[in-house]
This record gives C-alpha cells, sequence and structure tokens, in this order.
C-alpha cells in the first residue's frame, strides 16, 4: 500500500482567510480548467482573487501578477506553457499542476519556481497530491484541505500520485458497475481501495458525481482509457481479486 502522510476526512468547510491578498490564475480554460475555477470559488476566502485565463496570449500577464499559478492544461502541453511564462513569473510564485505524468522536478525545472502537482476525479470528490522541495501552502490551505469532498491526501512521491490515478480508475470502474447493478463483488473492490487510498469505506460509498451512471461514464471511461479496460475486466470476471485488476 502507498505510504500516505495524513489522514481523509470527509471535507466540506471552507478554508481559512490568507494573511494577504492571494491572486491565482488558472491557466487552461478546458473542461478541467472551467470546473475547477468553480470548484474553487465555492471554496475560495474572500481576499482571495480566481483569474481564468483562456487565452495563450494573456499567460504571461496573469503569471507575471499571480502568487499561484495553477496549470489545467494537458500534459503535452505543459512544458510550452511554462517555457513561455516561466521568465515572468513573478519572484514569490509557486505552480500547482492537475497534469498526470508531469513530475515536479520537471515543473521546477522547466518553471523555476516551488512546485507541487495535484490530481482528482472530475467532480472533485477524491484528490491527492504531491509537494515539491519549497512548495508553501501558507495561505492557499483551502486548495489542499477542501478542493475535493472527501479530504485530498498528501503523497510523498510522484509515483505514489500515479498510482493513485490507477487507483481512481479502479474506483470508479467499481463504482459504475455497482450503479448499474452489474458488479456482484464491488463492496470487496471498495473495501480494498478504502486502504489503499487511506480513506473509509463510507467515504467512497458517499461519492457522488451529480449524474446518471451512464453520463458519468461518457465522461470519465473514455474509449481506450484505463477505466473503460477495467470495466471489461470486472464484466468479463466479477470474482477477480481487486490486487489482480
Amino acid at each position: 500500500m502507498n505510504e500516505k502522510i495524513e489522514n481523509n476526512e470527509t471535507n466540506t468547510i471552507r478554508g481559512p482567510e490568507p494573511l494577504h491578498e492571494q491572486n491565482i490564475s488558472v491557466i487552461g480554460m478546458g473542461r478541467l480548467g472551467t470546473k475547477l475555477v468553480e470548484r474553487l470559488q465555492e471554496i475560495t476566502p474572500q481576499n482571495t482573487h480566481i483569474r481564468p485565463v483562456g487565452n495563450r496570449e494573456e499567460n504571461k500577464l496573469a503569471a507575471s501578477v499571480s502568487d499561484l499559478v495553477i496549470l489545467t492544461v494537458r500534459h503535452e502541453q505543459v512544458s510550452d506553457t511554462l517555457s513561455d511564462i516561466g521568465l515572468k513569473l513573478s519572484i514569490d510564485a509557486q505552480v500547482l499542476s492537475f497534469a498526470t505524468h508531469v513530475p515536479v522536478t520537471l515543473l521546477e525545472r522547466i518553471g523555476g519556481k516551488p512546485s507541487a502537482r495535484f490530481l482528482c476525479d472530475p467532480w472533485f470528490q477524491m484528490g491527492a497530491y504531491v509537494l515539491g522541495e519549497g512548495f508553501s501552502t501558507k495561505g492557499i490551505e483551502f486548495i489542499f484541505d477542501n478542493l475535493t469532498a472527501v479530504k485530498p491526501v498528501r503523497l510523498r512521491s510522484d509515483e505514489e500520485l500515479e498510482q493513485y490515478t490507477h487507483e481512481i480508475c479502479h474506483l470508479y470502474a467499481t463504482l459504475f458497475l455497482k450503479a448499474l447493478g452489474e458488479f456482484p463483488n464491488a463492496d470487496a473492490h471498495l473495501q480494498f481501495l478504502a486502504g489503499k487510498m487511506n480513506v473509509r469505506v463510507e467515504d467512497l460509498l458517499s461519492i457522488n458525481t451529480g449524474e446518471t451512471p451512464q453520463q458519468a461514464i461518457a465522461l470519465f471511461a473514455t474509449p481506450g482509457g484505463v477505466t473503460e479496460a477495467m470495466m471489461k475486466k470486472l464484466r468479463e470476471n466479477p470474482d477477480i481479486a481487486p490486487s489482480e485488476l
């Protein structure tokens, strides 16, 4: 089991007020970026300002006035985006990336700033993060405490964070099939995943996408993706051990 730094708990409260005004820019206004801005606006203290940045021409200006730059671009765009804004980042700026497969060390090397990574599901129910050297959560604790419905887990390495994405896929494959009435062994998999993800089974059962199973599957179990492959395996072999998936 991956070693977590802290335990989870159900999270519903707004974060504490930072000591001074914070400016946060979200670069990349695709579906994730748009939904992230909406979620941040729900939990952000009053003296923290969220700036959506959807045009590349605005990236450098946003970087120059932001305490935190959040990247929600696709993973193959991260390097170019950081290279483009790196010299414009304010002196005390930090970078937080939501991209998969881009390690913290690469973010630090290209951007030249303290960096961190955060991964979560599209409905902000479950999440985990890794902090790079020198990255401070002071003033932005609300992100790392409150962004997801179940309090995000802090992990120790990029490798653990990538493993967490596998666990998220396993989780939703299980929940989707359970909701469809196609997976009688779902509870065993949820028990296994609760231990792996350092949460309670009750937390997993409380997940609410706000969509029908069919709608959620269309969004998350994309053709050729990991979740779709897991659902296929579970349908073909519902008695498969959770550790074998």
